[in-house]
């Protein structure tokens, strides 16, 4: 006996490893050997079995692509049925796939990117800082060197004048 379709969306993370591994399962499932299993398991129902079987004599990958719909839409338990239909159904490499990759949602990819060139700029700034600082305090001094130095030259060719007429 079947059991009853579960209803809902599967967690996200289970959404983010069918997304991740979206090509390699069209490309790797064939319905017809899952169908029954998912239907036992409660994924789906006989009318989708029905609408999975139709969609697959015209076109097998985007049979695939409506079975993935309909395990992502069957309930929060959806994405765990599936893998083990899938093992049932001789699918044990897949099944490994799935398990084995480690899926970061591209937002939050994107985020720790950011973050880390924020947190480098963060570092850049306060390396840079000091040495901005440290820099117009010369230039401040070697401008007062520069005007002391003016006077003394003043003064200097003032001296080398006096000298002169006293020559």
């Amino acid at each position: 006996m079947a059991a009853p379709k579960s209803r809902g969306n599967i967690p996200n993370e289970h959404l983010d490893i069918i997304k991740h591994n979206y090509v390699y399962l069209i490309d790797e499932l064939t319905p017809r050997y899952l169908l029954d299993h998912l239907l036992q398991a409660g994924v789906c129902d006989l009318d989708d079995v029905q609408t999975v079987r139709a969609a697959e004599e015209k076109d097998r990958a985007e049979a695939v692509r409506l079975l993935l719909k309909i395990v992502c839409s069957s309930g929060s338990e959806a994405f765990i049925k599936f893998k083990h239909c899938l093992r049932n159904s001789g699918y044990k490499y897949a099944v490994e796939k799935l398990e084995s990759e480690s899926v970061i949602p591209e937002h939050i990819t994107q985020f720790y990117f950011l973050k880390s060139a924020v947190d480098y700029l963060d570092e850049t700034f306060d390396y840079l800082i000091p040495r901005v600082v440290q820099v117009e305090t010369d230039m401040e001094d070697g401008g007062h060197r520069i005007q002391t130095l003016e006077r003394e030259m003043i003064e200097v060719k003032s001296d080398i004048e006096s000298l002169k007429e006293v020559v």
